[in-house]
């Protein structure tokens, strides 16, 4: 019997308008953040998720690119 690693998926999402329009897809592939993910005063940047190989950053939509070509996300 073999074993298939899976590698840790890391969304990062921009704040606003973008991120509301997201949560509705998330939900269809079943993976729903954390609760804390959802209040707007939380200044944490990594939320857990249902699904234990993917976590979501939230960012300044600039931010995302960054976060992204350096391998953060």
């Amino acid at each position: 019997m073999s074993t298939i690693k899976k590698n840790k998926i890391i969304l990062a999402v921009p704040k606003g308008r973008i991120l509301k329009e997201l949560v509705p897809i998330l939900k269809k592939i079943n993976i729903y953040p954390e609760k804390s993910f959802f209040d707007e005063k939380n200044r944490k940047l990594m939320f857990s998720t249902s699904d234990n190989n993917v976590s979501i950053i939230k960012v300044r939509s600039f931010d995302v690119a960054n976060f992204v070509a350096f391998g953060g996300a």
